[in-house]
C-alpha cells in the first residue's frame, strides 16, 4: 500500500509539473560551426537563449564540442530586438565550468562589428591573454551560464535575440557570431563563425525534457514493484 502511494504520488507530480511550470518557457538555441572566415575550428559552438519568466531570459553558451584543447573564444556578438531598449539589458554572471572565464559585455545598437559580417548590438569579450596558460580563456570544454534582465517596455523573451544583424558589408548577417582562435596544431589560426542553424524549442518540448527523467523513474519504480 505504501509503494502504491508513492508512486502515484510521483506521477501526480509529474502531471501537475506539466501543467504548473511557467508557460514562458522557451528556447532558442543557436548551433555555430560555419566559418565564413579564416579556418574551421575543430567544433561547433552553441548559444541557448532560455526564456524565464516575462524580464529574464537565461544565455547558455556552450563551448564542449571544441575538440582542440588550444581553441577558445574571443568575441562572441548577439542581436536584440529594434523594438527594444538596448540600454534597458543587464547581464549577471550566474555559473560556469571550467578555469575561471573573464569576460566584458558591451552594448549600443549596430555597434560592433564581427570581422566580415553584420553589425551586432551585444558583444561579449573574453580574455586572449596566453598568462598562466590562458587560464581565462573561455576555451575547448568549458561552459557559461547568464541570466539577462530586462527592464524596459515591451515583450521580452528567448524570440528577442532571433535577430539578424545590420549588413556591414561583408558576409552576409546572421543571428550571432564568433570568434574563435587558436586554431590548428600550432594553435595560430582563427576563425569567424556563424550558425549553421537554429532551432526554436517550444514550451512542451522544454517540459517534456524536464519531466521526462521524472517519469522514467516513475515507470521504472512501478516495474520493480510488479515484479516484487
Amino acid at each position: 500500500m505504501r509503494k502504491k502511494f508513492l508512486s502515484t504520488g510521483l506521477f501526480g507530480l509529474c502531471i501537475f509539473m506539466l501543467f504548473v511550470l511557467p508557460s514562458s518557457a522557451s528556447a532558442l538555441i543557436i548551433d555555430m560551426e560555419t566559418p565564413f572566415s579564416g579556418d574551421t575550428p575543430s567544433g561547433s559552438i552553441v548559444a541557448t537563449f532560455t526564456s524565464i519568466d516575462a524580464t529574464h531570459v537565461q544565455l547558455y553558451l556552450d563551448a564542449q564540442n571544441l575538440q582542440n584543447s588550444g581553441e577558445f573564444i574571443s568575441n562572441w556578438y548577439f542581436n536584440l530586438n529594434p523594438a527594444l531598449t538596448i540600454s534597458d539589458i543587464s547581464i549577471a554572471f550566474v555559473s560556469e565550468t571550467g578555469n575561471g572565464s573573464s569576460s566584458n559585455w558591451n552594448y549600443g545598437t549596430d555597434a560592433f562589428q564581427a570581422g566580415p559580417d553584420g553589425n551586432y548590438d551585444i558583444l561579449l569579450a573574453f580574455s586572449t591573454s596566453n598568462a598562466g596558460g590562458g587560464v581565462n580563456r573561455f576555451g575547448a570544454g568549458e561552459t557559461l551560464t547568464f541570466m539577462i534582465t530586462y527592464n524596459g517596455a515591451g515583450s521580452f523573451s528567448d524570440e528577442s535575440f532571433n535577430v539578424p544583424s545590420a549588413s556591414g558589408g561583408g558576409a552576409g548577417v546572421f543571428l550571432s557570431a564568433a570568434h574563435v582562435q587558436g586554431i590548428g596544431t600550432d594553435n595560430e589560426g582563427s576563425a569567424w563563425v556563424g550558425p549553421n542553424g537554429t532551432t526554436a524549442v517550444p514550451e512542451p518540448t522544454i517540459l517534456i525534457l524536464l519531466i521526462g527523467p521524472a517519469l522514467a523513474v516513475v515507470l521504472g519504480f512501478r516495474k520493480k514493484m510488479k515484479k516484487g
